[in-house]
């Protein structure tokens, strides 16, 4: 596998979600309150306090002719650390990542190979612009907010609530203002405000990504969904489908973390 996809899977795979209690409510009928764009954004914040968890993932991946299914730990502490351990078969741990707000760590088992940096150099890879803020809200399926609230705009459609990014008024224009460079649309469920659908689309290069959730969980006043599908356009277009289970909610983890002294470093 190559480096961008090593950690293209690996920050897809850092994702972590919830095997506990179906969500009963029925589905909304009728027609939805109005609601403005920070309204709905500051309900649907609820579901981002989910404070320390473990769990396990299911991950199938597809590149062109590649495709591979692979089993991940994660351990995650909310706003600080994503902890991933990847073994494929037996159990035996193939990679292992750690992500945090101002680093990128990976341990590549197979090769004997490690990686230290940041998300600069995975950006000029990947061809994106990820902070760790957005990948944890991307990857627990709520919304990632790339702008100020006010740069938002709210309708609604065949019962979700639809937030996008608001063109520039025709005032801002005369100022010298210029659209947004990356487009983004978040489909959001009214009974939980949880996201069910993001798609995010960088209007200076090919990239965009379709991200999809389902199968809806409740964890105390969270909501999280099991069941994940990323669909991403550019030049190397590829698909990673996540299903999560065991998910526990707890305190004290540990995040090692350590290079073996034979290992060499990924350039």
């Amino acid at each position: 596998m190559k480096g961008a996809t090593y950690f293209a899977l690996l920050l897809l795979s850092s994702t972590l979600l919830f095997s506990c209690k179906t969500s009963e409510k029925a589905a909304y009928t009728g027609p939805l309150p109005s609601l403005t764009a920070a309204e709905i954004l500051s309900k649907s914040a609820v579901n981002r306090n989910f404070g320390e968890l473990s769990a396990k993932v299911s991950i199938s991946y597809a590149k062109g002719t590649e495709k591979q299914t692979v089993s991940a730990k994660v351990r995650m502490k909310q706003d600080s650390i994503i902890w991933v351990s990847v073994a494929p078969i037996f159990g035996i741990e193939l990679i292992r990542a750690v992500i945090t707000p101002d680093s990128l760590m990976l341990l590549d088992r197979f090769n004997k190979r490690y990686y230290k940096g940041d998300f600069d150099r995975i950006n000029q890879m990947l061809k994106t612009e990820l902070n760790f803020a957005m990948l944890q809200a991307l990857l627990t399926g709520n919304t990632i907010e790339l702008y100020e609230a006010e740069r938002y705009q709210s309708r609604s459609e065949s019962n979700r609530y639809i937030i996008d990014v608001a063109a520039p008024s025709k005032k801002e224009l005369k100022k010298g203002a210029l659209p947004p460079r990356i487009n983004q649309q978040s489909w959001i469920e009214p009974q939980h405000f949880s996201v069910t659908r993001g798609l995010i689309h960088d209007t200076s290069s090919e990239y965009k990504m379709d991200a999809t959730y389902s199968d809806l969980r409740a964890v105390g006043a969270i909501h999280i969904p099991q069941t994940m599908s990323f669909q991403i356009a550019g030049k190397e277009p590829m698909k990673v489908d996540l299903q999560w289970s065991n998910t526990e909610f707890t305190s004290g983890q540990e995040f090692p973390f350590s290079v073996p002294d034979k290992y060499e470093p990924i350039k």
